[in-house]
């Protein structure tokens, strides 16, 4: 199935942007990336996994609130042995 270029790219573009802020995608999206030219349905589907594990993960991170209460949580995905 042909897919547009032009939004995969911009995709790809966007994802690239959000690598350098969220480090746990920097592998999945140079992996996508290096079919910028010649992309196929399943280097979108990739690519729309990454977008999917985003949106999954959007309140977590720090946050910090006006009160005196301190809690910390924290979560990452990446798994550096395996």
């Amino acid at each position: 199935m042909a897919i547009d270029k032009e939004i995969y790219q911009r995709l790809e573009g966007r994802l690239i942007y959000l690598s350098h802020i969220i480090f746990d995608i920097a592998f999945g999206v140079s992996s996508t990336s290096q079919f910028m030219h010649q992309q196929k349905e399943a280097h979108l589907q990739a690519a729309l996994r990454i977008v999917q594990y985003l949106k999954g993960t959007l309140r977590r991170g720090i946050f910090y609130s006006r009160n005196n209460n301190i809690s910390l949580e924290a979560y990452i995905g990446v798994d550096y042995v395996g």
